[in-house]
Protein backbone atom coordinates (compact mmCIF):
# COMPACT_ATOMS: atom_id res chain seq x y z
CA UNK A 1 0.00 0.00 0.00
CA UNK A 2 1.31 3.59 -0.71
CA UNK A 3 0.02 6.13 1.15
CA UNK A 4 -1.16 9.65 -0.56
CA UNK A 5 -0.37 12.90 1.43
CA UNK A 6 -3.12 13.22 3.51
CA UNK A 7 -2.37 9.22 4.74
CA UNK A 8 0.83 10.22 5.56
CA UNK A 9 -0.04 13.17 7.58
CA UNK A 10 -2.89 11.04 9.20
CA UNK A 11 -0.18 8.78 10.33
CA UNK A 12 2.43 11.00 11.53
CA UNK A 13 -0.11 12.76 13.83
CA UNK A 14 -0.78 9.12 15.38
CA UNK A 15 2.86 8.05 15.64
CA UNK A 16 2.82 5.65 12.84
CA UNK A 17 5.55 7.38 10.92
CA UNK A 18 8.62 10.23 12.08
CA UNK A 19 10.03 13.29 10.36
CA UNK A 20 12.22 15.26 11.67
CA UNK A 21 12.46 18.44 11.13
CA UNK A 22 8.72 17.95 10.13
CA UNK A 23 6.91 20.82 8.48
CA UNK A 24 3.37 19.99 7.62
CA UNK A 25 3.40 22.59 4.03
CA UNK A 26 5.95 19.97 2.54
CA UNK A 27 2.87 17.18 2.07
CA UNK A 28 1.92 16.99 -1.13
CA UNK A 29 -1.51 14.79 -2.71
CA UNK A 30 0.63 11.70 -2.87
CA UNK A 31 4.13 12.01 -1.27
CA UNK A 32 6.18 14.07 1.61
CA UNK A 33 8.65 16.73 -0.39
CA UNK A 34 12.06 15.93 1.00
CA UNK A 35 14.82 18.72 1.40
CA UNK A 36 18.11 18.81 0.18
CA UNK A 37 20.53 19.70 3.10
CA UNK A 38 23.51 21.88 2.87
CA UNK A 39 26.38 19.61 2.59
CA UNK A 40 26.89 17.56 -0.82
CA UNK A 41 29.90 14.96 -1.88
CA UNK A 42 31.37 15.28 -5.20
CA UNK A 43 32.66 11.53 -6.79
CA UNK A 44 35.87 11.85 -8.82
CA UNK A 45 37.07 9.47 -11.56
CA UNK A 46 35.42 6.11 -12.21
CA UNK A 47 33.57 4.24 -10.00
CA UNK A 48 34.72 0.71 -9.34
CA UNK A 49 33.16 -1.44 -6.47
CA UNK A 50 36.67 -3.13 -5.41
CA UNK A 51 37.91 0.41 -5.07
CA UNK A 52 37.42 3.47 -2.76
CA UNK A 53 35.69 6.03 -4.32
CA UNK A 54 38.01 9.50 -3.86
CA UNK A 55 35.44 12.01 -2.69
CA UNK A 56 35.69 15.61 -2.03
CA UNK A 57 32.63 17.31 0.35
CA UNK A 58 31.25 20.64 -0.62
CA UNK A 59 29.24 23.17 0.75
CA UNK A 60 25.65 24.15 -1.00
CA UNK A 61 25.86 27.83 -1.21
CA UNK A 62 22.20 29.69 -0.99
CA UNK A 63 22.49 30.56 -4.36
CA UNK A 64 22.58 26.88 -5.88
CA UNK A 65 25.27 25.14 -6.89
CA UNK A 66 26.26 24.10 -10.48
CA UNK A 67 25.95 20.39 -11.46
CA UNK A 68 27.67 18.92 -14.36
CA UNK A 69 26.77 15.84 -16.23
CA UNK A 70 28.99 12.95 -16.00
CA UNK A 71 29.91 13.13 -12.23
CA UNK A 72 27.61 11.59 -9.12
CA UNK A 73 27.43 13.71 -6.28
CA UNK A 74 25.77 12.45 -2.93
CA UNK A 75 23.43 14.69 -1.05
CA UNK A 76 21.44 13.58 2.63
CA UNK A 77 17.77 14.83 2.49
CA UNK A 78 17.36 17.05 4.94
CA UNK A 79 14.72 14.97 6.90
CA UNK A 80 14.94 11.93 8.62
CA UNK A 81 12.27 9.51 8.88
CA UNK A 82 11.38 6.64 10.81
CA UNK A 83 8.73 4.10 10.58
CA UNK A 84 7.81 0.52 12.53
CA UNK A 85 4.26 0.37 10.53
CA UNK A 86 5.66 1.22 6.72
CA UNK A 87 8.80 0.89 4.54
CA UNK A 88 9.69 3.81 2.94
CA UNK A 89 10.09 4.85 -0.38
CA UNK A 90 12.31 7.83 -2.41
CA UNK A 91 12.04 8.94 -6.01
CA UNK A 92 12.73 12.09 -7.88
CA UNK A 93 9.64 13.80 -8.76
CA UNK A 94 8.84 15.03 -12.62
CA UNK A 95 10.15 18.22 -12.31
CA UNK A 96 13.48 17.16 -11.31
CA UNK A 97 13.56 14.69 -13.80
CA UNK A 98 12.65 17.15 -16.54
CA UNK A 99 15.41 19.13 -16.12
CA UNK A 100 17.44 15.99 -16.67
CA UNK A 101 18.41 15.09 -13.06
CA UNK A 102 18.23 11.87 -12.02
CA UNK A 103 17.85 11.78 -7.91
CA UNK A 104 18.08 8.54 -6.08
CA UNK A 105 18.47 5.54 -8.62
CA UNK A 106 19.65 2.32 -6.92
CA UNK A 107 17.82 2.04 -3.55
CA UNK A 108 15.00 3.92 -3.40
CA UNK A 109 13.20 1.26 -0.41
CA UNK A 110 14.06 2.76 3.03
CA UNK A 111 13.24 -0.75 5.56
CA UNK A 112 10.93 -0.50 8.57
CA UNK A 113 12.23 0.78 11.76
CA UNK A 114 15.59 2.47 10.17
CA UNK A 115 15.48 6.33 11.14
CA UNK A 116 17.50 7.59 8.58
CA UNK A 117 18.50 10.63 6.28
CA UNK A 118 18.37 9.68 2.91
CA UNK A 119 21.56 9.27 0.82
CA UNK A 120 20.65 11.16 -2.62
CA UNK A 121 22.35 9.74 -5.56
CA UNK A 122 22.32 12.75 -8.08
CA UNK A 123 23.51 12.34 -11.66
CA UNK A 124 22.92 15.57 -14.46
CA UNK A 125 21.93 13.92 -17.83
Amino acid sequence: MILTGPAIAAAIQAGDITIDPYDPRRISPNAYDWRLSSQIKICHGALDAAHPTHTTEARIPITGMVLFPGALYLGLTYERSCSERYAQLLNGNRTIGALGIWVHVSAPLGHTGHAIAWTLEIRVA
